[in-house]
């Protein structure tokens, strides 16, 4: 049975890997704001760059968000309510994401971790691999997110061979929050 694999933001490099890896298996892959390796427009968010750079402010939040549930949640909600545009959806569920937060802090720190350095050893093959996927790519992303951006989803519209390329309007980072229609419609018609 052929699947539809829908990525978004830190499952981006898994989800490509695992459709490369296994492509009779793949009928299409979707990215929502998401990343593979340093890419040419990709900005960190706030909290990425600062858990993913070792320093001594990185390592002092690590040992109070470990220590304190409401520095870890108010953080988490600072960088969270930048990735939203609609402020009622916003509301709604930065409240779900923040209490979700608690049960993922020593996985944050882990996947910030290693960040840097798995992103970099993408450098050498990615265009090459990424080139090599004949199967359907749909690339969905919010055209406000000034992290994971336009410039981003244009440059995986130009390394996937098949890829088809949509900008929403009015969504940021988390465009299937700010625009569950649109995004739906689009992975819904892939997947006929």
């Amino acid at each position: 049975m052929d699947i539809v694999i829908v990525t978004h933001d830190a499952s981006g490099p898994a989800g490509i890997d695992w459709a490369i890896a296994h492509p009779n298996t793949v009928h299409t892959l979707v990215l929502l704001n998401t990343y593979y390796y340093p890419m040419k427009t990709l900005v960190p968010p706030e909290a990425i760059k600062l858990f993913s750079t070792p320093s001594i402010k990185r390592d002092m939040t690590i040992a109070f968000a470990k220590i304190s549930d409401n520095i870890w949640q108010s953080g988490m909600v600072d960088q969270i309510n930048k990735f939203m545009i609609d402020p009622i959806m916003r509301d709604k569920y930065t409240k779900i994401f923040a209490h979700q937060a608690l049960g993922i802090k020593s996985a944050f720190f882990g996947l910030n971790d290693v960040l840097v350095k798995e992103t970099q050893d993408r450098i050498p093959l990615a265009k090459k691999r990424l080139g090599s996927f004949s199967k359907p790519v749909l690339i969905v992303f919010g055209a406000q997110d000034p992290y994971l951006n336009s410039g981003v989803a244009k440059e995986f519209h130009t390394l996937f061979p098949n890829s088809s390329l949509h900008l929403i309007e009015n969504a940021s980072h988390y465009v299937q929050i700010d625009k569950p229609n649109e995004v739906a419609k689009y992975i819904l018609k892939v997947s006929q």
